[in-house]
């Protein structure tokens, strides 16, 4: 089963964006992006919205 962390570092490569694209996607810095790709922290509501949106997935498809 995939995690948070593993589905946004899969969706990042899918787009081929590097984590400091992805966070200024979602206005986060990117330790913040690499602590959730990591499972280190699990982003804030806001962050998984603005995720689903630049991923252009449902939030529910994010966290497993």
């Amino acid at each position: 089963m995939n995690t948070l962390g593993q589905r946004c570092r899969n969706l990042t490569l899918l787009h081929k964006w590097t984590q400091e694209e992805l966070a200024n996607k979602i206005g986060v810095t990117k330790q913040v992006v690499s602590n959730g790709e990591r499972n280190v922290a699990r982003p804030e509501i806001n962050h998984l919205i603005s995720l689903a949106e630049v991923f252009d997935v449902t939030t529910d498809y994010l966290p497993c």
